[in-house]
């Protein structure tokens, strides 16, 4: 699927992440859910070595047939907005940090959100 390919780079350009290296794969088969609903892609992240794994369900293939190019993009570029914010949700989930653990997952946040706004 090269424009699945194509939209994870592109999402990668548009919120600074070009130093990540994200794979891709498709999934056939049995499907993760989230209560009833079956999902369309998972992410793991490892910020530590910039890197991300994306999952795509069959469910995206469908879902994308119904509602077109828009919808299969959104759910890319929530997929890699992620590597955002997944630091700062796994030490919260893990245990309470300390103040610095935590203000240093916030700087490097908010850096990265610096550098999405910077040409707006």
């Amino acid at each position: 699927m090269d424009f699945v390919e194509n939209e994870v780079i592109n999402a990668k350009r548009d919120l600074n992440l070009n130093e990540w290296l994200i794979e891709c794969t498709y999934r056939d088969g049995n499907m993760p859910t989230k209560g009833n609903t079956a999902i369309n892609a998972q992410i793991k992240t490892s910020p530590e070595y910039l890197r991300a794994y994306i999952w795509f369900f069959p469910t995206l293939l469908k879902n994308y047939r119904d509602m077109g190019k828009r919808y299969l993009r959104d759910t890319i570029r929530h997929e890699v907005s992620h590597i955002i914010s997944e630091e700062i949700y796994a030490l919260a989930l893990d245990r309470f940090p300390s103040e610095n653990e935590l203000n240093d997952a916030r700087e490097k946040l908010t850096e990265r959100i610096a550098r999405l706004i910077k040409d707006v």
